[in-house]
This record gives C-alpha cells, structure tokens and sequence, in this order.
C-alpha cells in the first residue's frame, strides 16, 4: 500500500515536471505614447489541465488570457478612449483598432453589469449621425451628472422604449424621472409622453433658437419679396 502510494505520488510529480517544463514564449504590449511600440517578452510556461487533459498557458499575474496586453495597457487604453475616437487610441498605441476594439468589449459590459440608475432623475436625448447613409444613434445623458447612461441605435421612438427597459434593468424607475430634455422630434415627444408620463418634458435651446432663426429668415425673406 505504502509502495503504490509512492508510485502514484511520483507519477503525479513526474507528469507536473514535464508538463511544466514545456514553455512557450509570449510577447504582451506595454504602454507606451512613443512613436516607438513597445513590448515584453515572457517565458510562459504550460501545464496539463486536469480536467480536460488538455495542454494550456498557465495565467500570468500581469496580464489577462490570449489577450497579448498587459493589464496596464488596458488601463490606458480605458483611458484614452473615454476622451477620443478609437482610431485615434490605435494611433497613439500604435496597435491595430480591432485589438483595441477587444479590449473595450471585454470592459464595457463589464461595467455597464455594475451601473446603478437609482438615482436619476434629469435624462437629456438628442440623435447623431453615426455613419454614412443618414444611420442614426439616439443619446441618453444624465444631466445631474453630466454621464451617458445609454446608447442605442435609431432615433425613433423605439429608442425611448428601449431606453427605459435598460433604465429599469439598472436598478432605475420610470417614476423617477423628472424632466426629460429633447428636440423637436415628434417621435421622442409622443414616446417620452408614453414611457414617462410623470416626467416633464423641456426643449432644448439649441433646437428653439434654431427654429427661431429660420422662422425669422423666412418672414424677412417673405417681406423682401412683397
């Protein structure tokens, strides 16, 4: 019994040994806003996994799995895309946009999971124009807080319904919401009557001095011609 003991212990120890010894060489980008990328190499080593038998990288403490960035550079990379476009990221990092894309869709849902609504009160809405071909994206901001709660695709009044399911996913309440502030859109005006009845609904002045503007462009235009 106790020779079986030892064989099984050595075997367990032999099969650690090799499966460790096998090593394979990473290489993870570090920060850096040089013109210069910059990187560390590593010899990671791989073990068997005990589970699945198969042979796997073991997890370093410096960086997450298959990602080839150092927990640093995702800092960074966090960073500099709260203030500017992603091209603009990959430019200065001087790494391809899809990685930094990967990065982002890793963290994001991440802390959206985390977000509470609770408190929110005043929502501002306004539509952009994300890309070529009139597509749209409806906005949602926390005006207390001056912080985007939520973005969505369209700028119909399935961006306010859509809004409020996320709302109420993050621990928020229709009944909350004070005021809403938005343009003209008669869209955003009958949805945000509909999903948020107790709320207040205030026009924002760009979008009052814009129609302003041309109101009185026209009646002096009117008056030339007469």
């Amino acid at each position: 019994m106790i020779l079986r003991q030892e064989v099984d212990s050595n075997a367990q120890i032999a099969n650690l040994l090799t499966t460790a010894s096998m090593i394979q060489r990473k290489e993870y980008g570090v920060t850096s806003i040089s013109s210069n990328s910059k990187h560390i190499h590593a010899r990671v080593p791989r073990t068997k996994c005990e589970k699945c038998r198969a042979i796997r990288l073991i997890d370093v403490p410096w960086a997450r799995r298959s990602v080839g960035f150092t927990l640093l550079m995702d800092s960074l990379i966090l960073i500099l895309a709260q203030n500017m476009p992603v091209n603009a990221v990959a430019e200065i990092i001087d790494e391809h946009d899809t990685r930094i894309w990967r990065v982002l869709s890793y963290y994001i849902p991440e802390a959206r999971s985390k977000e509470d609504c609770s408190q929110v009160k005043v929502v501002g809405v306004d539509e952009t124009s994300c890309a070529k071909f009139h597509k749209y994206i409806s906005l949602f901001v926390d005006l207390n807080d001056n912080k985007v709660l939520y973005v969505c695709e369209g700028k119909d009044a399935n961006a306010i319904s859509s809004f409020r399911k996320d709302l109420e996913d993050h621990n928020g309440a229709s009944e909350n919401i004070e005021m809403f502030c938005s343009d003209m859109s008669p869209a955003f005006i009958s949805s945000i009557t509909e999903q948020f009845p107790g709320s207040s609904l205030t026009f924002d002045k760009f979008h009052v001095m814009k129609m302003l503007n041309e109101s009185s462009g026209s009646s002096a235009s009117r008056g030339a011609t007469t």
